[in-house]
C-alpha cells in the first residue's frame, strides 16, 4: 500500500466571495462567451454587508465554451466563488 498524498485530498474552501454576473460577451469567431462576475454588495442585505466586509471588491472573468454550463449563467443573478487550494 503507498503513502497517501495529502496534496491529493481536497481541500475546504478557504474563502467564499459573492459576485454578479454583469456582462456576458458573444466573441467573433467564436461558440464560447466570455462571462464577467464583479462583487456583490447591497448595503439593505445583510449577508452583502458581512461580504463586503471581507471582500469589498473584485472581478472575475471566465471564458466558456460548453453549453451545458452557459445555460447555467443568468446575467444579473449572484453566484457564490468557493476558493479552494488546488
Amino acid at each position: 500500500m503507498s503513502d497517501v498524498n495529502v496534496t491529493t485530498i481536497p481541500s475546504l474552501p478557504i474563502a467564499r466571495c459573492k459576485f454578479k454576473l454583469t456582462q456576458i460577451t458573444h466573441l467573433a469567431n467564436s461558440t464560447g462567451k466570455r462571462y464577467r462576475f464583479d462583487a456583490q454588495y447591497d448595503e439593505r442585505i445583510p449577508e452583502d454587508r458581512m461580504f463586503f466586509k471581507y471582500t469589498p471588491t473584485g472581478t472575475f472573468e471566465m471564458y466558456v465554451d460548453n453549453p451545458a454550463v452557459e445555460k447555467n449563467f443568468t446575467l444579473g443573478c449572484c453566484y457564490y466563488f468557493d476558493l479552494t487550494p488546488a
